[in-house]
């Protein structure tokens, strides 16, 4: 088993200098997808998030930053006027989610 350190980017960075351990990249990609799912599904996404400016989630094999990066999660917030998209004719994500079948799965 190996060490993985995961590392945030919101408007600060935090390293990790503990780690986890983990058997695999599956596992890594798991765990980094929970992570972000944790913390941008509650309040704790930083203002920063809803600045505009990228996310991010960095994953290493070396703690505090160090050692070679293995993924990267990264998330940024766009927001547009949604009427101007509705006038050019561009789906609704409510019906392209409801639609299902097409979604990837990442395992």
């Amino acid at each position: 088993m190996a060490r993985y350190y995961f590392h945030l980017r919101d408007g600060e960075t935090i390293l990790d200098g503990e780690g986890v351990d983990l058997p695999d990249l599956v596992a890594v990609r798991r765990a980094a997808l929970a992570t972000s799912t944790e913390i941008l599904g509650s309040i704790k996404a930083g203002p920063a998030f809803w600045s505009g400016e990228p996310w991010t989630l960095r994953v290493t094999d070396g703690p505090n930053g160090g050692g070679a990066n293995v993924l990267t999660l990264q998330f940024a917030v766009t927001e547009a006027d949604m009427r101007a998209s509705e006038k050019e004719g561009a789906s609704d994500l409510r019906e392209i989610m409801a639609a299902g079948g097409n979604n990837p799965r990442y395992d």
